[in-house]
């Protein structure tokens, strides 16, 4: 059996926020376009950048974007606003 990985791969666009750094500004999972109405926290891991994202359909959701390879993946979904 082939190895899999627990992580999902999208397509996130990126722009610049009003500090100047690149931020989330689309999140295209599947079929689904979802605009981000809020970058709520961002962090460095040692080759990845964190995004905790709040988007247009009320969920928050936590994306990696791998820095050397410039894959993004999805971490986590929650619907439920408790995090």
């Amino acid at each position: 059996m082939a190895d899999r990985t627990d992580v999902l791969k999208i397509e996130v666009d990126c722009s610049a926020d009003a500090r100047g750094d690149m931020a989330p500004r689309q999140v295209t999972i599947g079929r689904r376009r979802l605009d981000v109405v809020e970058v709520l926290d961002r962090w460095p891991g040692s080759d990845h950048r964190y995004y905790k994202i709040k988007a247009g359909d009320g969920a928050t959701y936590i994306l990696r974007h791998d820095t050397t390879v410039h894959i993004w993946q999805l971490v986590l979904f929650d619907s439920s606003g408790r995090i």
